[in-house]
């Protein structure tokens, strides 16, 4: 946003550990918790290096893990995916029971359906995305946006500071997403938050992961099975919807690639990417 500009956040939103409790009976008072090596092959991870949302999330929580932690996260082979649902659906499933930067909200989505999954808040903080408000630059009506933006302030104001009775938290919401003032914020400088900024960001999370990366990430290969394995000539697992007997690569497992490799080259364009899935006919050779 240009300066001078201004801009507020009623609410926020964040990524935390969530798990389900049917298969995994630990608790996650701490993001080192996750480490386990019991978890190998266990773990939902949203992906860095495809949604500025997460990537934002991992530029935060680097202020309080070093990058020897997302190295050893990598080595417990999760499964990268984008959308949040997504994510959730894995751990409902059991498939991956546990979500690194899983969204309380659809947490609770589950719980409506009556599915438990739990969320931690891990002690070290958790990156606060605000939600702000905007009305565009040739919007047809500029005023009655601003009167309707004023207006739902208005009624948040006037719950946070008079605590209305009428506006409640449902005390089954209050467990997945409580008051911003119990949580510990990992604080942020917005200002900074520039296209630099995160294209560095992009490479420190895409090399330090690759270490991790290279022992084994889990493929991406949509309704194949999600437990097999393709090892590729440098180490890095391929990532990638099926697309038949071909794989439509998501780029992030194969980013730890050697600039000159052509693998590094096709992952950029979108190309498919052969593979060889044990057991499965579909595809003869790995690259």
């Amino acid at each position: 946003m240009e300066e001078p500009g201004y801009w507020v956040s009623p609410w926020a939103y964040t990524f935390v550990i969530a798990w389900n409790p049917r298969f995994i009976q630990d608790e996650f008072r701490s993001w080192r918790d996750i480490l386990k090596p019991a978890y190998r092959g266990k773990v939902a991870m949203a992906d860095p290096l495809r949604s500025l949302t997460y990537l934002d999330t991992y530029i935060g929580l680097r202020k309080v893990l070093d990058e020897r932690f997302f190295q050893q996260l990598a080595d417990l082979q999760p499964f990268f995916l984008v959308r949040s649902e997504d994510i959730m659906s894995r751990v409902v499933s059991g498939e991956y029971p546990i979500a690194f930067w899983g969204m309380p909200t659809r947490a609770y989505q589950a719980a409506r359906k009556g599915v438990e999954v739990r969320v931690s808040y891990p002690q070290e903080g958790a990156v606060l995305l605000g939600s702000p408000w905007v009305i565009l630059a040739r919007a047809p009506h500029p005023n009655a946006a601003k009167l309707r933006i004023d207006f739902i302030y208005y009624i948040i104001n006037e719950a946070l500071s008079t605590g209305r009775d009428d506006m409640p938290v449902p005390s089954q919401l209050r467990k997945f997403t409580p008051p911003v003032t119990e949580i510990r914020s990992i604080p942020m400088d917005w200002k900074q938050m520039t296209e630099a900024t995160r294209a560095q960001a992009r490479e420190e999370s895409r090399y330090g992961l690759g270490d991790g990366l290279g022992h084994g990430a889990v493929l991406h290969t949509g309704d194949l099975p999600l437990r097999e394995r393709c090892a590729a000539p440098h180490g890095p697992r391929l990532g990638g919807e099926r697309a038949g007997p071909r794989i439509r690569s998501t780029g992030h497992h194969l980013a730890n690639y050697p600039p000159s490799d052509p693998a590094r080259g096709a992952v950029r364009r979108g190309l498919g990417v052969r593979v060889h899935l044990r057991g499965h006919p579909s595809a003869k050779t790995c690259w």
